[in-house]
């Protein structure tokens, strides 16, 4: 008898079974790393994880950073947005004032999670 993956089991973690619940990605309250939103991408499995300084001007106080990554189908792109975006609302961070959200579509080929808008 073949024994089933529960519902969203992450491949990729050996004989190791990750649990949101327990492991979670990011540190309730406050503001993700970087390092951190690697991790999640790394986890489900995104490709091709590049992270992008878009600095907006000389004087600027803190560092806006975007990151682009690619997926096998515009399906698992849209559900590991939609699953960011999850996380994000959980974490209950003062700093992400304007609720996260996704632009796109399940049939587009493309995403765009906002998390913190400046």
């Amino acid at each position: 008898m073949v024994k089933r993956p529960t519902k969203d089991f992450l491949w990729g973690y050996g004989t190791r079974v990750f649990n949101e619940s327990k492991d979670g990605f990011f540190r309730k309250g406050e503001l993700p790393s970087i390092k951190e939103l690697i991790r999640f991408c790394e986890a489900y499995q995104m490709a091709d994880i590049q992270v992008v300084n878009i600095k907006l001007g000389p004087r600027q106080q803190f560092e806006n950073f975007a990151l682009i990554c690619s997926g096998y189908s515009g399906r698992h792109i849209y559900h590991t947005a939609k699953t960011l975006v999850k996380e994000l609302k959980r974490l209950e961070c003062d700093e992400i004032v304007n609720t996260p959200r996704v632009a796109g579509r399940k049939e587009d080929l493309w995403v765009l999670v906002v998390a913190k808008e400046v």
